[in-house]
């Protein structure tokens, strides 16, 4: 697996996010999952920010 890999980042970030209970890890992960656009990603993310109490920015369209 390589670095530059989103699912690996994002998975990371979201490590990174529950020890260090950082919400701009989760933002960051939120970030790296909308540009690869993988839904899979993007519900782990959801999912993670719930269960941290983080809250996301809805989804902006234009």
């Amino acid at each position: 697996m390589r670095a530059t890999d989103p699912r690996a980042q994002v998975l990371a970030h979201l490590a990174l996010a529950r020890f260090t209970r950082d919400p701009a890890e989760v933002h960051a992960a939120h970030a790296v999952a909308d540009l690869a656009d993988d839904q899979n990603l993007l519900t782990a993310v959801a999912q993670a920010a719930r269960a941290l109490g983080v809250k996301l920015r809805g989804p902006s369209f234009g």
